[in-house]
């Protein structure tokens, strides 16, 4: 199963996105004399892309293409910021080490170890304002821009997307408790949301069904709540999806938090669903994994973005989500480093476009196939919203798609449960020994086929198969070798 043609394209894309990024960065280095290495390093880098391209037109193996770009694209970005490390003097601030980094001689780079620059402001409280780092927020801003969102969001990178959507998830407990309100969360929202809420903030968030629509729609108009947190569609084994379209035309009453776990859907048009602006009163946070949909689907760093859309009138000077969400990320420590939030961002609007269309061709074809090969054979099902028997399956393809991954739900009868909890690893030898690319990874970036064997509190053991976003002749494959069980 060669590397295919779209994904040589992308390759190509990203590749000559990140050359001219090195070559800008080598002609601002030719005014300082001090730095022949980082010079000869942009070269070794630039060395090293030309190699991936050659390998990749010469040598198809699509298990070994993460390796390979994931080498050559970290050199490159480690290239590109090894100067801006530095250590401070005991006396003094020293200027950066970096010329491109210090114009007019100004000291303009620190590690970002809070994720902020700090400046004296009497409008701000206790006369100090604190802005997102700019390198952090020029990133931050590109990202939002490759997602597609329009103008309006403010953008924010953390070390991950759990730790972004911790971070509000602790901003919406401590408003809510200064306000006297309730905070609602999915119900069948993921395990890792359910544990940290409820061992973070026990008996705070209460459970709202995502399927119900009218309960939604009711908590936004109840006063006595002030936080939502929900995933769009959500990453269960009944993959329940949420009425965004309605919901988010729905009248709002007192101030409220819109936090959406854009667990599967990255790319979800929230613009078009929120028209010119959000309902007033609404403040909507988007939260996407950087692991799985950020870096090409390559899995080369841990990221994670929050963005805000919000009445900026609506709050007290100085203290809007964004701002608040800044300092909150710093005392937290989820502050990604320089080289993590660069490899965040690879991708270009069209490269993203492209690979998630054809992970979803092959998403859909795999749980229509699968479904009917496990159902024909009494194995089992498919649980997935690419399926027309799935009760929200036009919901979800109004939303543009079915998701990312198939949950498969054994027949007991023909595979005992004792069986199931070493399903993933069985899988991934028989695929090694008949030649099929799959990994066992509970997460990844989602480019290749992947199995993940999850011990869910309420369904039990499940199979959670991602064919990824490379050729679709690994579809029938995978079909076949999960056929084979039987």
């Amino acid at each position: 199963m060669p590397v295919s043609a779209p994904e040589r394209a992308e390759l190509l894309a990203l590749v000559e996105r990140e050359r001219a990024r090195l070559n800008d960065y080598a002609a601002k280095l030719t005014a300082a004399p001090l730095h022949e290495a980082a010079r000869a390093d942009v070269l070794i880098a630039l060395r090293g892309l030309d190699e991936l391209l050659h390998w990749a037109e010469v040598t198809p193996a699509p298990l070994e293409l993460p390796a390979r770009a994931a080498f050559a694209f970290k050199r490159a970005v480690n290239a590109r910021t090894a100067l801006l490390r530095h250590t401070p003097a005991l006396e003094g601030i020293p200027p950066a080490l970096d010329p491109t980094q210090q114009p007019g001689g100004a000291h303009l780079v620190d590690y970002g170890r809070g994720g902020y620059f700090l400046f004296a402001d009497e409008r701000f409280p206790e006369g100090v304002r604190f802005d997102d780092h700019p390198r952090l927020a020029r990133l931050a801003r590109s990202i939002s821009s490759t997602l597609g969102r329009g103008e309006g969001w403010r953008s924010l990178l953390f070390t991950s997307g759990m730790g972004a959507i911790n971070t509000v998830m602790d901003y919406a407990a401590a408003r809510a408790a200064s306000e006297g309100r309730r905070l609602l969360l999915g119900a069948h929202a993921w395990i890792e949301l359910q544990e940290y809420a409820h061992h973070t903030y026990p008996g705070r968030f209460a459970p709202i069904d995502e399927a119900d629509t009218s309960a939604l729609v009711a908590a936004l108009g109840d006063s006595t709540v002030s936080a939502l947190v929900l995933e769009p569609l959500v990453n269960h084994p009944r993959a329940p999806v949420v009425d965004l379209p309605t919901l988010l035309r729905a009248p709002v009453v007192g101030e409220k938090l819109l936090v959406l776990d854009l667990a599967l859907t990255p790319e979800l048009d929230v613009d078009t669903l929120l028209g010119s602006a959000p309902p007033r009163g609404l403040t909507v946070a988007l939260v996407t994994s950087g692991v799985k949909f950020f870096q090409a689907g390559w899995d080369v760093s841990k990221s994670g973005l929050l963005e805000l859309r919000f009445d900026a009138d609506a709050f007290p000077f100085a203290h809007d989500p964004y701002r608040e969400l800044i300092l909150l990320r710093g005392r937290s420590g989820r502050v990604p480093s320089m080289e993590e939030a660069e490899l965040a961002d690879l991708e270009t609007h069209a490269t993203l476009r492209s690979r998630l269309a054809r992970l979803d061709e092959n998403t859909r074809t795999l749980a229509l196939s699968l479904d009917a090969a496990l159902q024909a054979r009494r194995l089992g099902s498919v649980s997935s919203p690419w399926l027309p028997s799935h009760p929200q399956h036009a919901l979800a393809r109004a939303l543009g798609t079915g998701g990312r991954f198939v949950y498969l739900d054994f027949n007991p009868a023909r595979l005992p449960p004792a069986r199931l909890t070493g399903l993933d690893r069985e899988l991934a030898r028989l695929a090694t020994q008949r030649g099929v690319p799959l990994m066992v990874a509970t997460t990844f970036g989602l480019a290749l086929p992947h199995v993940c064997l999850l011990a869910h509190p309420t369904e039990g053991f499940r199979l959670r198969l991602s064919p990824g976003s490379g050729s679709a002749d690994v579809v029938p494959a995978l079909v076949e070798l999960v056929a084979a069980l039987a």
